[in-house]
C-alpha cells in the first residue's frame, strides 16, 4: 500500500508533558497521586481544547498534544501551568504533582487515526525533559514565532544536545510575565471571572471552552465531561460560574447543581441542555440554577448569557420562559382563599399592635440589597444605585443567602416575603 494513502506530512506545534517525580509521589501516596493526576489531565484537556488543540495521547503520566499554531500551544501551556499551580497551593511542597512541558514546531507524519510521529514529536519530548518541574521549555523555532505574541518572558539556555536528534537544539525557558503585584501583565488589580463547563459531548465541550477563553474577563476554571470529574473539580473551591448539562453519563447535572448551590451559594449556575420539559426545568431551578438555556441557541450567544448571569440576570430560553408563564398563569394563586378568610376586620386591624418582624440577622445594607433584589434589579444595577462595586454586592448577596439558608435569588425573595422582611 502506498504510504500516501494512509499518512500525510504536516507542520504542527507539538506539546509534550510529563509529571516530575511521579514514581516518588506514587510511593508516598498512591491514591492521592492518582487523584491529582486525573485532575491534572482534566486541566490539560480543558486548555488544550480551549486553544484549538488536540490531545494525541495521555499514557501514564504523560501528555502529547498538537496545535495548528505555536502561539496556541504556548498559551495553552501557560494556562495549564498557571491553573495547576493555583490548584496545588494548599498541598505540601513535597506532595505537589508538577508537570514539565516542552513545545516544538516541526514536521510530523499524521496517520488517519490522528496519531503523529517524527522528529518533531521527538524534539518536543526532549525539550520537556529539559524543563523545570512546573516549567516550560520551547525550541528556537517556537521562540521566533511567539516571542512577541504571548505574555511571557524567555530565557535563552543555549544549544542543547538531545537524545536521538543529530543536530543540537537551541532551547528557551518560557515563563509568564508578572507585574510587581504578582498579577499577569495587563491584569494588575483585576480579577477574572472563573467559569466551569460540564458537558459530555467532546465537540460541544471544546467549542464552549474556546468561547470562554476568547473573552478577556473570563478564565476557564475546569472543563469536564461527567459528574464524578465535576465533583472532583469543586472539591475544595468553586468557580464563579457553573455551566452544566443535565444528561451526564454517570448521573444527573441536577445533583451537581444542588451540591454546588448548597456548598457555594455565591456561584452562578446555568443549565445548558437538550431537555426542555417542565420536569427538568423546575427541578433545576429548585436545585439552585438561575439560568436555563436550550442548546439550540448556543454557542454563539454563550458569552452574552454568562455576562447576563453575572450581572444578576436569569437567562432563560424563550421556549422555556413561555412554558413557565403558562404554568403560573394556569395555577391558582396559592393560599388565596385562605388568605382572604384570614383577613382581619377593620376593627381588628386598628386595635391589634403590629407584630415585630425577625430580621434574620440582616444588616441594614443587606436588607436594602434584598429589597432591591425583590424589586427585580440586577446585581449590576444595585451596585450602581448604591454607588458600590459589583463585588461588594456579590459579597452582600452571599451573606444574605447564608443568613436566609437559601441558594438562589428566587428562594431569597420567597423566604424574605414569608418572614415579612419585604413589608417592613
Amino acid at each position: 500500500m502506498n504510504a500516501q494513502t494512509w499518512s500525510r506530512d504536516r507542520l504542527l506545534a507539538i506539546l509534550a508533558a510529563d509529571a516530575a517525580g511521579y514514581s516518588r509521589l506514587m510511593s508516598l501516596d498512591g491514591h492521592g497521586t492518582v487523584t491529582a493526576l486525573d485532575a491534572a489531565r482534566e486541566v490539560f484537556r480543558a486548555h488544550i481544547a480551549a486553544h484549538a488543540g488536540r490531545v494525541i495521547d495521555m499514557a501514564g503520566d504523560s501528555v502529547l498534544a498538537v496545535f495548528e499554531t505555536a502561539a496556541a500551544a504556548a498559551n495553552a501551556a501557560l494556562a495549564v501551568q498557571g491553573r495547576l499551580a493555583g490548584s496545588a497551593s494548599g498541598t505540601p511542597e513535597d506532595r505537589r504533582l508538577r508537570f514539565r512541558i516542552g513545545i516544538h514546531v516541526g514536521d510530523v507524519i499524521e496517520k488517519p487515526d490522528g496519531t503523529v510521529y517524527g522528529d518533531g514529536v521527538n524534539i518536543a519530548a526532549r525539550l520537556e525533559s529539559l524543563a523545570e518541574p512546573g516549567g516550560i521549555t520551547v525550541s528556537q523555532a517556537v521562540h521566533g514565532m511567539v516571542a512577541r505574541r504571548v505574555d511571557a518572558a524567555f530565557e535563552d539556555i543555549g544549544e542543547q544536545t538531545v537524545k536521538n536528534i543529530a543536530q543540537p537544539v537551541r532551547v528557551y525557558r518560557m515563563r509568564p510575565v508578572e507585574t510587581r503585584s504578582g498579577q499577569p501583565t495587563g491584569q494588575e488589580g483585576q480579577s477574572k471571572t472563573t467559569v466551569m463547563v460540564v458537558e459530555d459531548d467532546p465537540g460541544l465541550l471544546s467549542r464552549f471552552c474556546k468561547i470562554v477563553v476568547s473573552a478577556p474577563e473570563f478564565e476557564l476554571f475546569a472543563a469536564v465531561g461527567n459528574l464524578a470529574a465535576a465533583r472532583h473539580a469543586i472539591a475544595h473551591k468553586a468557580p464563579d460560574v457553573l455551566i452544566t448539562d443535565l444528561g451526564l453519563p454517570d448521573g444527573s447535572g441536577i445533583e451537581l447543581i444542588a451540591e454546588t448551590a448548597r456548598r457555594y451559594p455565591a456561584t452562578n449556575i446555568m443549565v445548558i441542555t437538550m431537555f426542555g420539559d417542565e420536569q427538568h426545568v423546575l427541578a433545576s431551578i429548585e436545585a439552585g440554577a438561575t439560568g436555563y438555556v436550550i442548546k439550540d441557541s448556543l454557542p454563539e450567544e454563550m458569552l452574552a448569557l454568562i455576562r447576563q448571569l453575572i450581572a444578576g440576570g436569569s437567562p432563560i430560553s424563550p421556549v422555556i420562559a413561555r412554558q413557565l408563564l403558562k404554568r403560573f398563569k394556569a395555577a391558582p394563586e396559592p393560599g388565596a382563599q385562605a388568605a382572604q378568610a384570614a383577613q382581619p376586620t377593620q376593627s381588628t386591624q386598628s386595635t391589634q399592635p403590629a407584630q415585630p418582624v425577625d430580621d434574620a440577622g440582616l444588616s441594614p445594607r443587606e436588607s436594602e440589597v434584598l429589597s432591591l433584589i425583590a424589586k427585580g434589579f440586577s446585581f449590576g444595577e444595585i451596585a450602581r444605585l448604591l454607588a458600590v462595586s459589583p463585588h461588594t454586592i456579590t459579597a452582600h448577596v452571599k451573606k444574605i443567602y447564608q443568613k436566609l439558608a437559601v441558594h438562589s435569588r428566587g428562594e431569597a425573595v420567597y423566604e424574605a416575603d414569608k418572614m415579612g422582611l419585604l413589608r417592613r
